[in-house]
């Protein structure tokens, strides 16, 4: 993942907050300081039957 602001690939989660059926991370860039949001779901994909 990178910085949408300046690209940088040095990151650090800042908050970290569970909403309803996802998680939602603040992220903080260390290079300018630009902080953004990120949101994380989990898929989760079952097997066709019979095969």
């Amino acid at each position: 993942m990178r910085c949408p602001d300046c690209g940088s690939e040095r990151l650090e989660v800042d908050e970290t907050h569970k909403v309803d059926d996802h998680v939602r991370r603040y992220r903080l860039c260390k290079d300018c300081g630009f902080r953004f949001r990120t949101e994380e779901k989990v898929w989760i994909r079952y097997p066709k039957r019979g095969s």
